[in-house]
């Protein structure tokens, strides 16, 4: 802490040493990832498929999210995957993720911009068919540069699904090496 080197009022020092001594609280939004998992009940599966390609490489990827536990406060979600690539599979152990209900914004970022992403380029909506089902999306695409590492991407997010996610396109350029990587949902399981 900063000394003072001037002289102030005792009604005043309180209130710098309250304003030091007490941290800044960061801004909350309500998680819109949590509300799409609240209207569902224990035990619902979803299963996203992901395919990448470096390269040579390719890899196929399952993703299963299992809701294990919902609370007013939050979500618990339990992840595994599975990925095969050169003939081999491998599976994950089960990770359990928290999904609040209400989370902190990033520094810099209000409510009103929180849902547009960094290199925002441009955005609409969509109806997408996924296993019979058609979900009305939100989708948006972005281009980024990261040290170096060029990236475009266009996502399709829906209020209907757990965790958001329909499908994703992604392609990376790193030190001039094309990399892909796209997401689809494949089902949602309801108990």
């Amino acid at each position: 802490m900063r000394r003072i080197l001037f002289p102030i009022s005792a009604a005043a020092a309180v209130v710098v040493a309250l304003a030091v001594a007490s941290p800044a609280r960061a801004e909350t939004i309500d998680n819109p990832a949590y509300k799409t998992w609240a209207g569902q009940k224990v035990g619902t599966v979803v299963t996203v498929k992901m395919v990448t390609e470096s390269g040579a490489t390719k890899s196929d990827a399952s993703l299963t999210y299992t809701l294990t536990e919902m609370t007013a406060e939050g979500a618990t979600v339990e992840m595994v995957t599975t990925v095969t690539t050169a003939g081999m599979e491998f599976k994950t152990p089960a990770q359990k993720v928290e999904v609040k209900k209400v989370v902190e914004l990033p520094a810099g970022r209000g409510k009103d911009h929180f849902d547009k992403p960094e290199g925002l380029v441009e955005q609409g909506t969509e109806t997408v068919k996924i296993d019979g089902v058609e979900y009305k999306t939100k989708w948006t695409t972005t281009k980024t540069n990261v040290g170096g590492t060029e990236m475009e991407a266009k996502m399709w997010m829906s209020d209907d699904v757990p965790n958001m996610l329909v499908k994703l396109e992604s392609k990376a350029k790193i030190m001039g090496m094309v990399s892909t990587a796209n997401m689809t949902l494949v089902s949602i399981k309801k108990p």
